[in-house]
């Protein structure tokens, strides 16, 4: 008995000490330091920054050939969700786009993360399409994983997923799947080291084109020449309870049902007739042909396709 005990300490400490190092791996001398918002993380871009890579993997950790040097070349559903509701409103370009997605995004999610995670645990069959097609044992990205539906859909890939609300991402690792918080604008991994990505129902959340367009390029980087990466965006021109939309930018409630927390923080508004406390999240809207075109100004890629599914705006493109 004494010698069994000793073996599985012996085991949880090589595991723990596995965890440590791809850690280490994962975040240079910059990604482990907490910093301000405004402050910029990432030499190579020129967009303000406002995140921090936190490893949180609790799966089988990162390999060695996603970390180091970063240097080189550059989920959210619009289906019926529970929280919802069909009220919105347009918003204009803030001066601070940090201090401004850390309160209509960031913040938001974090606050929301149970009840969101609630409502979206279904593939979409087109992006289980996707992954589906990817060669077996490949490593994809999933860059704004929220809660992790996708990192599972094809357990023959090694799936690594990232987002901004540690909230959401402690949904993961109650699956123990490898995740990490990161912010899109800036990920911890190397140049060209996964071989496919996807990024669903990001970019969308960011306020505006200069930062939206860096994303695409910051996706686009960490994946090898000849891999494929596949983006979902919202569209303006989706129907339903959010259709005619007449401006691009809109602020969309979100009604936290009292089950998951009745305090109000930060703009959220208690709405007693619903139970509930409604928070606003930010939401670029997509138009046909825009995601086209900021691949182009993001460069470095051919498009192989696009199309419109599930109120999304979609496209997968592939670098060259």
């Amino acid at each position: 008995l004494k010698c069994m005990s000793q073996s599985l300490l012996l085991v949880l400490l090589c595991r723990l000490l596995i965890l440590w190092c791809a850690a280490a791996a994962i975040c240079d001398e910059q990604s482990v330091k907490l910093w301000q918002p405004g402050q910029s993380r990432c030499a190579d871009q020129k967009v303000s920054l406002s995140s921090s890579h936190i490893p949180m993997s609790a799966g089988k950790g990162m390999p060695e050939q996603l970390s180091g040097d970063r240097s080189g070349e550059n989920g959210d559903s619009a289906g019926k969700a529970a929280g919802r509701d069909a009220a919105s409103e347009s918003v204009g370009q803030d001066e601070n786009p940090d201090g401004f997605e850390v309160e209509y995004v960031h913040g938001v999610y974090d606050l929301i993360a149970d009840h969101f995670s609630s409502t979206r645990y279904k593939a979409w069959p087109k992006v289980a399409e996707f992954l589906n097609s990817i060669p077996d044992g490949s490593m994809v990205a999933d860059i704004g994983c929220g809660n992790g539906k996708y990192l599972s859909t094809n357990p023959r890939l090694w799936m690594h997923g990232s987002d901004r609300s540690e909230n959401l991402l402690q949904h993961c690792t109650a699956h123990k799947q490898d995740v990490l918080v990161a912010d899109a604008l800036c990920l911890p991994y190397k140049s060209n080291a996964f071989d496919a990505a996807i990024s669903i129902a990001v970019i969308h959340h960011l306020s505006t084109e200069e930062r939206r367009v860096a994303a695409l390029r910051e996706a686009l980087r960490v994946i090898r020449p000849g891999g494929k990466l596949l983006v979902y965006n919202w569209a303006i021109e989706q129907e339903g309870r959010f259709g005619g939309f007449k401006e691009q930018d809109q602020l969309i409630p979100w009604h936290l049902n009292k089950r998951f927390g009745t305090d109000v923080v930060g703009h959220g508004e208690k709405k007693e007739e619903k139970q509930s406390v409604v928070y606003k999240r930010f939401y670029h809207l997509f138009k046909e042909g825009e995601t086209e075109r900021l691949f182009a100004e993001a460069g470095g890629n051919v498009l192989k396709e696009g199309y419109y599914e599930h109120a999304n705006w979609c496209a997968v493109v592939e670098k060259t």
